[in-house]
């Protein structure tokens, strides 16, 4: 891959005589890497201010139905994979089903297997749930707009009733809301906030969907607690609205003041325009132009699709890269342990070693997008960004859109001169490949954590509960509010229950003791004792303390026994080992409690 042009820079004063690695990515699978970060930068902004990959009719794909002509190449798993944070489902009621097909809201005839698709709303739902679930998605949020057709809305109930149970504990709930009802007391019926709504607070809720609906109100009270209303019929909706070109989208953009979301789709398909008006709207060579007017959905026909067939107006559909503003082409490559992010000469952001000494890039009001930029004449490690920056009133941060990108390049420019390249609030300094955007020291100090190597034998299966440290570095700390075990000569299981509702548990058969938690305690040191048992090392005694001197424990204590404390304001807090009927081996994670 290239050598980019912040390590250049540095490479005469700072990089003699080292080289970069040759990174074995293709451009299309950086562009992949890269957009899933990118969909955490603008974590902390209200809705309005935000930028969502959409896919226009994402049901409608070659990977999950049979058709006759589609909008998108890939399943909805594979478009999620690919960086699309933003679904549209038509909903139908066929034939005593609830179905997903590309036909108009008042068509007569609905879905149809082989034409217009014959999938059911629950396969597609519980797609979204199980690529939550993989890979540690559960980080991220998902936009999910329904298009209810007559028939839909005519058996609303059964709506409901799917998104439940398929993947109604993920669902951000309008009655969450403090303007829960505000469009219609009576039903519930409430607008998506887009002006104070962000993605860290739906996932402090412990959730990771916002389904919105963009047609009247429906007088259905279960339903309303499901989906947010966002009218997108004509440019300048209350929450949302639908706009047709850029030079309008700049005119209503600067008259909402980003309390307002946008959107515009491309109702193309792999062989025809479906509507004049919204055809080969976003294509790679405008797309940014969009990203400068401030739109925030961009429902994309084909996306990442290639072949002649989706070729239109002699350009093939918007791919991912196409979509990446934030970081230079092959970067985060981790080169030398770089974990801090820095504009480049060119207006990107690379990763670079923390200790490096560069100017800073600061904010002296976090809400604005363009105008509140001021870089300092200093420089310092990364470290120092917060102190520079509080020295002239200001607060360390990063841009969170190519509006903000760019006007900081000017105040680059404008201050230390075109290309001086400059920190920003960027790193993945806590866990690697998670970058963490505009985050005080106070929270990524609160993020340390540890880990305590695994005793016992091996048989059983493996299982970490890493996962839990991973998302707690995008949302308030949860904390273990209980602990579960149950043992006899040997311990057969063990769990945690924490704060948010959440639990884990590992091992076999049923839970026979238990210790709650007081407020503000936690489990300051464990035991594990382990000897052999039919060949294999087994956990024979497993005791935990608080830090209120609080006690659970069980089995029989061994001569092989190691003792974990959680000194210095750490905590334990999650769990690694190996279990099958019995816990067989064990380990833990540490995290600082403060």
């Amino acid at each position: 891959m290239t050598i980019l042009s912040l390590k250049k820079v540095l490479s005469a004063a700072i990089l003699v005589g080292l080289a970069s690695p040759v990174v074995a990515e293709t451009t299309e699978e950086w562009g992949h890497r890269v957009l899933n970060l990118q969909a955490n930068l603008d974590f902390e902004a209200p809705l309005a201010k935000t930028t969502w990959v959409g896919s226009h009719n994402s049901f409608a794909n070659a990977g999950d139905d049979s058709m006759v002509d589609y909008n998108q190449a890939y399943s909805l798993k594979h478009q999620l994979r690919k960086g699309v944070r933003e679904l549209v489902f038509d909903v139908h009621w066929e034939l005593n089903k609830m179905m997903l097909c590309h036909n108009n809201v008042n068509s007569f005839v609905e879905c149809g297997d082989g034409i217009t698709g014959n999938r059911k709303l629950t396969r597609a739902l519980d797609d979204i749930k199980e690529w939550l679930n993989e890979d540690q998605n559960l980080d991220q949020i998902v936009l999910l707009k329904l298009e209810m057709t007559d028939s839909a809305r005519r058996h609303i109930n059964k709506v409901e009733k799917k998104i439940l149970g398929s993947m109604g504990s993920y669902v951000y709930r309008p009655d969450i809301e403090s303007s829960h009802g505000d469009l219609d007391s009576s039903t519930g019926c409430t607008a998506l906030p887009s002006s104070t709504l962000t993605k860290k607070q739906v996932l402090d809720a412990g959730k990771n969907v916002i389904i919105f609906n963009t047609h009247d109100c429906i007088s259905d009270g279960g339903f309303n607690n499901l989906a947010f209303y966002a009218d997108n019929k004509q440019e300048g909706g209350a929450s949302l609205g639908n706009v047709k070109s850029t030079t309008k989208l700049k005119d209503w953009t600067a008259a909402k003041s980003g309390t307002t979301m946008s959107r515009a789709k491309d109702a193309m398909t792999r062989e025809q325009i479906l509507s004049d008006a919204d055809s080969v709207k976003m294509k790679p060579s405008n797309i940014e132009e969009w990203m400068l007017a401030g739109l925030n959905i961009f429902e994309l026909y084909g996306f990442d699709a290639n072949g002649s067939r989706w070729i239109k107006d002699s350009e093939r559909p918007v791919q991912a890269e196409d979509m990446v503003w934030s970081w230079s082409t092959g970067q985060p490559d981790n080169w030398n342990d770089a974990d801090c992010a820095a504009i480049n000469s060119a207006g990107k952001m690379d990763d670079a070693s923390c200790s490096y000494h560069l100017h800073f890039a600061c904010k002296t009001d976090p809400t604005l997008d363009s105008n509140g930029w001021v870089v300092t004449s200093v420089t310092g490690s990364w470290q120092s960004g917060y102190q520079a920056c509080e020295s002239i009133d200001a607060t360390f941060s990063a841009p969170t859109s190519l509006i903000e990108l760019h006007a900081l390049k000017d105040t680059i420019a404008e201050t230390n001169g075109a290309g001086a390249v400059t920190w920003i609030n960027y790193t993945d300094q806590k866990l690697e490949g998670q970058w963490l955007a505009n985050k005080s020291s106070k929270w990524l100090y609160g993020r340390d954590w540890s880990t305590v190597a695994i005793k016992g034998g091996s048989g059983g299966t493996a299982f970490d509960d890493f996962g839990l440290l991973h998302l707690d570095l995008y949302r308030n700390k949860r904390h273990v509010t209980k602990i579960n075990m149950s043992a006899g000569n040997r311990v057969d299981k063990v769990g945690f229950e924490y704060d948010d509702g959440n639990s884990v548990s590992h091992g076999g058969n049923g839970y026979d003791r238990f210790l709650e938690m007081l407020p503000n305690e936690y489990i300051y040191t464990v035991e594990v004792c382990v000897d052999s048992y039919n060949g294999s090392d087994r956990i024979h005694y497993l005791g935990f303390t608080t830090i209120y001197g609080n006690k659970l424990s069980g089995g029989i204590k061994t001569d092989d026994c190691r003792f974990t404390g959680a000194w210095g304001g750490f905590e334990v807090f999650a769990m690694h080992g190996r279990a099958g009927n019995e816990l067989d081996a064990l380990g833990f994670y540490l995290r600082r409690r403060d």
